[in-house]
């Protein structure tokens, strides 16, 4: 779950929320958009919404492992 968001275990979860919410701005399937600026593809926001996706699941991983504490 670490690896998925870029984050440490010995990071406070202040840090990963951060880190957290970062990844999700970056991956968000409403945000990509193609070098020519039309939208995504379906391929495309497919993928997005796998990432986010995973990013919501390795959150969820962290948070329950620290008890929410931060």
């Amino acid at each position: 779950a670490h690896q998925v968001l870029g984050t440490k275990p010995s990071d406070p979860l202040s840090i990963i929320t951060k880190q957290y919410r970062k990844m999700l701005s970056k991956y968000h399937p409403d945000r990509i958009y193609t070098q020519n600026g039309r939208t995504a593809s379906e391929q495309e926001i497919k993928k997005a919404n796998e990432n986010t996706h995973r990013i919501k699941q390795a959150y969820e991983l962290i948070k329950q492992s620290k008890g929410g504490q931060s």
